[in-house]
């Protein structure tokens, strides 16, 4: 992550703008579906173990690259469909979730 933020960074660097704005989304844990096949490709327990520290890591790496964060497990849920994605309904409550730290960023 820290890679990216540098390369977000650096893309304005001299053109004589500020560096956009960075927030760093979390994504919502992983659960376990209705498509097992799905999560039989990452090992189902020990990749739903790992994502519920995904908002940890995500908020520590936001921290140390002095970027915005915001975790979309606050607002939204994976699909019970396959336990990784996001059903369009969840999309949005993500989208909602984002508004006031977007405006707040934005000085809005």
């Amino acid at each position: 992550m820290a890679r990216l933020v540098q390369i977000i960074r650096g893309h304005y660097a001299g053109r004589m703008q500020d560096a956009p704005k960075i927030i760093l989304v979390s994504p919502p844990p992983i659960i376990l579906g209705d498509w097992a096949d799905m999560m039989d490709h990452f090992g189902p327990h020990e990749a739903i173990a790992t994502s519920v520290d995904f908002a940890r890591e995500y908020k520590k790496r936001a921290d140390e690259q002095q970027v915005h964060f915001f975790d979309a497990g606050t607002v939204a849920t994976t699909s019970k469909a396959d336990g990784i994605h996001l059903d369009p309904a969840n999309t949005r409550a993500i989208g909602a979730g984002l508004v006031p730290l977007v405006k707040q960023v934005l000085g809005l």
